[in-house]
């Protein structure tokens, strides 16, 4: 029995080669195919090739190696760049310039400076030289016309494209120059060569006026063509959102289409970074932007509803208005009251105004073919109740104001009438309280009838003064304007605001002028009202203008109403407070009123419309009584234009103007009150 032979006897195995995981790659057959034998073969068939080929491709293909630089540049290629040429349409090639030298010139962007590779867009055709700004500035192609002799400047191209470092005039080419002159010496009728390059100067002349319009009309259709490139791929972008679903958001961003006044600020289609891309839109594009897109449409969707929000809270914001200007149509004109806006910031109208949860009725869409859950209807009686309710609180707001008006202002003399705690608005009807506006550059005072008139108001006047109830408005990134608080036609890019007098002041110079003036009547400051010197219409003449003469029938006199008496102190005097007056007798105030009633200065703009008074609806502000009349005929329907006092009043902001006069008063003999 054979013995059996153990494993571990047994010589080992040979190993086995380990198989490269890499795939080998079989090595082609054949020879690849390259274009290293393309200048060898026959030159008319090369020049077939060529003569298809556009001028930037013969150019390029001129750079790539030797064998066809060599080939191209010959003299005897120059048909296959004409040939070239007569493919597109561009200026023709001077006859001093060779073809592939002008396709450089016109298709190449790389600047012709020596040792510089950059770009650049800027080609001066008359000097047929295209540079970047580092090298016009520094390099030594261009020579500053102040080098050259005038002579010389007439027969060579000179150009202001370019600007040299430290000249800012024209500059021509130094090998312009160079040439010329080696030329000029060697010619023996200088002249003849002279006039020659004049005339060849204005053919180049002609030929670079050509090429700018060509370069022109190049760069309108290469704008046309990218513009339509952007306006098909905005079209598609567009097409691919609808089958999104953002079919409201879109049709959104096309009312927007065109305002800059978009608060809160809000990218707009035609605007976004993806829609201003010049390059058709693809599936691969779509995929990559889709992401982006979606978000901006997203984000475009919550504005759409914060607009939508915001204009329901306007609609009702101006209810309310059209509701206050009713209800405060029961108080005298002059009583001082909120203003709308004071009214859209009463906690009672804002819980109206920005309510929420009102979705009670429909409404019907455009064609009327769906229903759509829609704010419940506010209605002025919604307001009018709660105006109703605040008679207490508009008395502590006016009682308020005109404390606050005393202390903030430091009315001095009036704080020890009125105390700390004022009583009544009558205090405010003294003559002697004064108060001008600082804000003398505002465009309430550049109305034509204010023109020459130092800014000093008194009762009413300061409390009605445009400057209190329209100013500028805050810009607010996040918020647009409300229309319902536009102010009138007369007040530009202004908004009414919140009733406050931060621009008014109590103007003491004009308050001692006036007590100047009541003394003069006979009157006691302490006690005299605004109402009792309108009603007793002195007159006075300025005895510091006329050197302490007074009246003596003799001699002429400027006589002033008391008003224009105060305006004569500040204005002609500076507020001096030694000017004195005299009141005129009896008999010289009616000639006075006479000849003052002649002139007619009071403005005829005087009147206003009780009805649209500080609201969005008073577009004319102030105008004739004939004006107001109509508009209320025509605009709210008021048969025989509306009733004075009711309807209409006089405007509080305008003062009774009269006209000085020039008149030889008779003296006093008995001295009036």
């Amino acid at each position: 029995m054979p013995s059996v032979k153990r494993s571990s006897d047994s010589p080992p195995a040979p190993k086995k080669a380990r198989k490269s995981e890499k795939n080998e790659t079989k090595p082609a057959k054949g020879k690849a195919a390259k274009l290293s034998l393309l200048p060898t073969l026959p030159l008319d068939v090369l020049f077939e090739i060529f003569g298809i080929l556009k001028p930037t491709d013969l150019l390029t293909l001129s750079r790539t190696t030797k064998d066809f630089r060599r080939l191209l540049l010959h003299k005897s290629a120059v048909s296959i760049w004409k040939t070239s040429l007569r493919q597109i349409s561009v200026p023709a090639c001077p006859p001093d310039m060779s073809e592939p030298s002008w396709v450089n010139l016109l298709f190449s962007p790389f600047c012709h400076g020596p040792d510089c590779s950059h770009r650049s867009q800027k080609v001066d055709w008359l000097l047929r030289i295209r540079l970047c700004d580092k090298c016009a500035r520094t390099s030594d192609m261009l020579r500053p016309d102040r080098d050259v002799e005038k002579d010389v400047l007439e027969c060579i191209p000179v150009s202001s494209t370019f600007r040299v470092l430290g000249h800012k005039g024209p500059c021509c080419l130094d090998k312009d120059v160079q040439h010329f002159t080696e030329i000029l010496e060697s010619e023996k009728d200088k002249e003849a060569f002279i006039e020659e390059r004049k005339d060849a100067l204005e053919a180049r002349k002609s030929h670079a006026k050509a090429c700018t319009s060509w370069i022109e009309s190049m760069k309108s259709e290469r704008e046309d063509e990218l513009s339509e490139i952007r306006s098909q791929r905005r079209s598609d972008i567009f097409d691919k959102l609808e089958e999104l679903g953002f079919i409201e958001e879109l049709e959104y961003l096309e009312g927007l289409d065109g305002r800059w006044d978009i608060r809160p600020p809000l990218v707009l289609f035609n605007d976004h970074a993806d829609m201003k891309i010049s390059k058709p839109l693809t599936e691969r594009n779509w995929k990559n932007m889709q992401q982006r897109v979606v978000q901006y449409m997203n984000g475009v969707r919550d504005h759409m509803h914060a607009a939508d929000r915001l204009d329901i809270v306007r609609q009702r914001e101006e209810v309310a208005i059209s509701a206050w200007v009713q209800f405060r149509m029961r108080f005298p004109a002059e009583r001082l009251l909120p203003s709308g806006s004071d009214v859209l910031s009463w906690p009672e109208v804002k819980a109206i105004t920005e309510l929420h949860s009102c979705i009670p009725h429909r409404y019907k869409d455009d064609d009327f073919s769906r229903m759509h859950p829609g704010p419940a209807p506010i209605f002025p009686s919604s307001f009018t109740q709660i105006f109703e309710d605040m008679a207490g609180f508009l008395s502590r707001w006016e009682e308020s104001r005109v404390h606050d008006l005393a202390v903030s202002n430091g009315v001095g003399s009036l704080l020890s009438i009125w105390g700390s705690s004022p009583q009544d608005i009558k205090d405010l009807q003294l003559a002697t309280c004064v108060f001008a506006c600082e804000d003398p550059q505002n465009i309430h005072h550049r109305m034509s009838h204010y023109d020459g008139f130092y800014p000093c108001m008194w009762y009413p006047e300061f409390l009605h003064h445009p400057c209190n109830t329209v100013g500028k408005p805050v810009e607010d990134k996040d918020v647009p304007s409300n229309p319902a608080l536009k102010a009138p036609d007369d007040f530009p890019w202004v908004h009414r605001k919140e009733w406050n007098m931060h621009s008014m002041f109590f103007d003491e110079k004009a308050s001692r002028a006036t007590k100047k003036v009541i003394a003069a009547c006979g009157l006691n400051a302490d006690y005299t009202t605004v109402e009792n010197m309108d009603e007793r219409d002195p007159w006075l003449i300025c005895l510091k203008c006329s050197y302490g003469a007074k009246c003596d029938g003799q001699r002429g006199r400027r006589v002033m109403p008391w008003r224009n008496a105060v305006q004569h102190t500040m204005l002609k005097h500076w507020g001096d407070a030694s000017v004195t007056w005299e009141k005129v007798n009896d008999e010289s105030v009616r000639e006075a009123r006479k000849l003052s009633a002649a002139k007619s200065v009071t403005p005829t703009n005087g009147w206003r419309c009780a009805h649209c008074r500080d609201s969005a609806k008073e577009r004319k502000g102030r105008d004739t009584e004939q004006a107001i009349k109509l508009h209320i005929r025509d605009k709210h329907k008021i048969q025989g234009g509306g009733v004075l006092g009711r309807d209409y009043h006089r405007a509080l902001d305008c003062p009774p103007l009269k006209a000085s006069v020039q008149m030889t008063p008779t003296a006093n003999e008995v001295a009036t009150n």
